[in-house]
């Protein structure tokens, strides 16, 4: 199968992102089936684990930037223990501890930056706490144009409490589309943690969206800075514009002819 020099550049990422050679051991798989014009989608336990740890590290992220926005630094520290403990089942719910429920109500109940964070801070911890692909969910039928238009980084991520924040507060401009757009923009402010198992996670989607049998691997996230990476030749914008176009496959064609430019 050709690759598109955009495929073949996020490969590249992955693999200098990750330090380790491209995995040749088959991974995720797409099957299409030209009969029923469906895809089936099967991720492996391995993948699922990738997948699902650097999804609950980004919106843990999200959820830390807004706590860290909070104008009374003690109590913000309070909320974000009680929000982000694995032990905390809804983060919207009062704490049993006294401290930490006074500094829970007193910035719901302001107004401004204070309740707008407090609010956007909660919604993403719980989802923090939810999988993207669940033990049920590894298994994945769905029709190509489904794919092109559902697939890609934000397939399986439970935006349903997001939405509900931003239906009746101002805590997420631009409603669910803002939400997005905050989940992608902290992914491309932090691409080294979050680009190679997003881009591969994603991977699989385009093949189904390109009607292709396919299989690879998602791989792992890298503590190499961003600065690493440009150093060595991995530009930050390049990754976002890769971010960017992964959220649709329809857009590929146009960014593979920027990359396409860039390298003559």
């Amino acid at each position: 199968m050709k690759r598109t020099r955009l495929a073949a550049l996020a490969t590249s990422l992955a693999v200098v992102a990750t330090g380790v050679a491209a995995p040749h051991a088959r991974a995720w798989e797409n099957g299409y089936n030209a009969a029923t014009d469906t895809c089936t989608i099967t991720f492996t336990e391995s993948d699922q684990e990738k997948v699902n740890d650097a999804y609950r590290q980004l919106f843990e992220l999200i959820a830390r930037n807004a706590f860290a926005g909070l104008s009374e630094r003690e109590g913000a520290g309070l909320i974000e223990a009680y929000a982000l403990d694995p032990a905390t089942k809804n983060a919207a719910l009062l704490s049993p501890d006294a401290e930490t429920r006074g500094a829970q109500t007193r910035f719901f109940m302001s107004t401004g930056d204070d309740h707008s964070n407090y609010v956007r801070g909660v919604a993403f911890a719980n989802l923090s706490k939810r999988e993207v692909i669940e033990d049920g969910d590894r298994e994945i039928v769905m029709f190509p144009a489904q794919a092109h238009e559902e697939g890609g980084p934000l397939y399986g991520v439970d935006l349903a409490g997001v939405a509900m924040a931003a239906a009746w507060t101002s805590a997420i401009d631009g409603g669910i589309s803002g939400a997005k757009d905050l989940i992608v923009e902290t992914a491309k402010e932090n691409y080294p943690r979050f680009a190679a198992p997003i881009l591969t996670y994603s991977k699989a989607f385009e093949a189904c969206a390109n009607k292709k049998d396919s299989t690879g691997a998602v791989s792992s996230g890298s503590s190499l800075s961003g600065d690493q990476l440009s150093s060595i030749g991995i530009a930050g914008g390049v990754v976002a514009l890769i971010l960017i176009a992964a959220l649709g496959f329809a857009a590929r064609p146009l960014v593979d002819q920027w990359v396409a430019g860039m390298n003559r």
